[in-house]
């Protein structure tokens, strides 16, 4: 069984230069709630990239990086 602790990450998506946190310590179970387009989908597709090397969602590659920042 993989136990994750912490996600993070930068310029993903919708996500500023600056890095997002997510620990998945703090409790046994997490639920993931906000309104749409308070990064929900980009938590799960910054999961599944890092597993596999592609986003959950039918995203192309080039799509996932910040197009504001389009660096680091």
């Amino acid at each position: 069984m993989i136990l994750f602790k912490t996600i993070r990450w930068k310029n993903f998506l919708s996500t500023g230069n600056q890095f997002t946190e997510v620990s998945l310590t703090q409790n046994n179970t997490n639920l993931i709630i906000g309104t749409n387009g308070a990064g929900k989908s980009t938590i799960l597709d910054a999961l599944t990239f890092s597993l596999f090397g592609k986003p959950f969602r039918k995203i192309n590659k080039p799509q996932l990086i910040n197009a504001t920042n389009e660096k680091d």
